[in-house]
């Protein structure tokens, strides 16, 4: 599997702070039934924004690790992930099929220069300018008002001439960007947990606020081993399912 730091990239600065997190309360440091500081007080522990923390404990909370308490704070609940198993899809074919399957509308597209929470949750070089591009997926045959996702898509700036053919063309992005540019996808990076949706998005894929929903984070990696898209979706949990195929690592599997 190639991996980030395969590719001399460092993980997310939220992914770094779970891993560190993760591994203090695996060795006592904030036992099972106790409470982690609070977000102001981990900011200051590890010299982070409060949006790179809370991106932590959204991570750790889909892990099971922890629990948000209104009122009380942020409770242990197991020392190690109840679910500690992680996979990837088998192939980048597997990844399109989603986006074959359904089409973006309702586009919003800006032009924007990532800032250190922004590169630092992508990741990319800070400075770096993006075209973003915010729409709902929706899938045929379904009813207009239960779009499948809300998606955020960033893309390197070389790339931004795409915006003016979304609305013609049903492709997936990475499939414009390789049609249009003679990119190659040559690996996809996919990271998926369970959030409670906010407010704004909630409204858009007209569900309630904080009910269940599935973050997907995936980063479309180019020729020169370097991502040049990264796509995020937030799903309605009863909205979406993923059924993959595991093989032994060894095995053959599809020729």
């Amino acid at each position: 599997m190639t991996t980030a730091a395969h590719l001399g990239f460092e993980a997310p600065r939220y992914q770094q702070l779970a891993q560190a997190l993760a591994t203090s309360i695996e060795h006592g440091e904030y036992q099972v039934g106790s409470l982690l500081p609070g977000e102001e007080m981990l900011c200051r522990l590890h010299g982070m924004s409060r949006h790179t923390v809370r991106e932590a404990l959204r991570h750790l909370q889909g892990l099971g690790l922890i629990e948000k308490r209104h009122g009380i704070g942020t409770a242990v609940l197991a020392s190690t992930p109840p679910r500690a198993f992680s996979h990837t899809l088998g192939s980048v074919e597997e990844v399109r099929q989603y986006a074959k399957d359904t089409r973006l509308v309702d586009h919003r597209c800006t032009m924007v220069t990532a800032d250190a929470e922004l590169a630092a949750v992508l990741p990319c070089a800070p400075g770096a300018r993006l075209l973003r591009i915010e729409a709902l997926r929706t899938a045929s045959g379904r009813p207009a008002d239960e779009p499948l996702a809300w998606s955020c898509i960033h893309v390197v700036e070389r790339y931004a001439g795409i915006r003016s053919k979304l609305k013609a063309q049903h492709l997936a992005i990475g499939t414009l960007i390789e049609q249009q540019y003679g990119e190659q996808i040559t690996a996809v990076e996919q990271d998926i947990h369970a959030v409670a949706i906010d407010a704004d998005i909630a409204r858009a894929l007209h569900v309630k606020t904080g009910s269940a929903g599935l973050r997907v984070d995936r980063r479309y990696l180019g020729a020169d081993g370097k991502p040049f898209e990264w796509a995020t979706s937030i799903h309605p949990g009863p909205r979406f399912g993923l059924s993959m195929r595991l093989d032994r690592a060894g095995s053959r599997t599809r020729g």
